[in-house]
């Protein structure tokens, strides 16, 4: 094993060097399933970026990474002066194992995907909605550990190694403490009660994006 990770280490970086790779911009949907979906309505919006290298010579397996944002639910409180709005957000990181062909007018695609996702909640206190934050604190935050898989089709746009891409991700995530839009409170400006939940965090996630490859 060890002989093979030093193999890997000294030959990939050569051979990667030759053969294609891309990058992929993506907006994305994000529902709760299982426990997450017992214990939050809420869904999560946001956006997402990846990169990819293949490393056989008919360009069919490539290695990368993703990593994506979302907000998942917001709530807004005052006392007549200030504002506090209070945003719930999820950073996910995954590595990616893709299997994709290299030609095709309509080509599928599989992933397999491990990582993780941070779950996090930020109070930002605000004269009014319109105006720049006076105060930033965490109020609350969590780690879980995240796999799964997706499927999706890649479209090539033209002759310039642009696509048109579309994923269904899901993701198994193991147990965390959050919060959501409903279940923390300002008690108060300078006083935020929160009600956290328990709970696996499985999500199944929709991709739509554009792809750069060389």
């Amino acid at each position: 094993m060890i002989r093979l990770l030093a193999f890997l280490l000294v030959a990939m970086p050569l051979y990667l060097h030759a053969q294609k790779g891309m990058v992929n911009f993506w907006a994305e949907f994000g529902r709760p399933t299982g426990e997450f979906r017992q214990n939050t309505d809420a869904v999560g919006i946001g956006f997402g970026m990846g990169g990819y290298f293949s490393f056989d010579k008919e360009n069919l397996f490539y290695l990368g990474a993703d990593l994506s944002y979302d907000i998942y639910g917001k709530s807004f409180d005052s006392d007549g002066f200030y504002e506090v709005v209070t945003n719930n957000n999820i950073l996910q990181f995954h590595g990616v194992l893709r299997l994709k062909p290299s030609t095709g007018k309509v080509v599928p695609l599989v992933e397999g995907l491990y990582g993780f996702k941070y779950l996090y909640t930020i109070s930002k206190l605000k004269e009014d909605l319109l105006s720049s934050p006076e105060a930033i604190k965490t109020t609350f935050h969590d780690i879980a550990l995240s796999y799964g898989g997706s499927a999706g089709l890649h479209i090539p746009l033209g002759e310039k190694n642009t696509a048109l891409e579309f994923r269904v991700q899901y993701l198994k995530g193991a147990e965390a403490e959050f919060v959501d839009g409903k279940s923390i409170r300002q008690d108060g400006i300078d006083h935020a009660i929160a009600n956290p939940k328990r709970s696996t965090t499985d999500m199944i996630v929709f991709k739509i994006g554009i792809t750069l490859g060389w």
